[in-house]
């Protein structure tokens, strides 16, 4: 009984000096002030090595059909190389 007593008073001192330390920090103490700052943009200089390039590749479908059945095949449209073999469509 008396550690359990113990951990409590300790519980309740670590809490109040808690309390007591970080009372600075409160969300009630902030301040709120209105800034009237003007933001300028500044064109950057253009390089002609500066061109923006895509990440990724624009893939699709590309389709044909031989004796009255659809195949279909991979493409990749941004390096217009062809992906994988002509497939029945299902």
């Amino acid at each position: 009984m008396k550690q359990f007593t113990k951990k409590i008073a300790l519980a309740l001192l670590v809490l109040i000096g808690s309390t007591f330390i970080f009372s600075d920090l409160s969300i009630a103490n902030a301040e709120v002030t209105d800034t009237n700052e003007t933001v300028v943009a500044t064109a950057l200089p253009s390089d002609d090595n500066s061109a923006i390039a895509p990440c990724a590749d624009v893939i699709g479908w590309r389709y044909k059909t031989i004796n009255g059945k659809l195949y279909r095949r991979k493409y990749n449209y941004t390096q217009e190389k062809w992906i994988g073999s002509w497939e029945l469509v299902p």
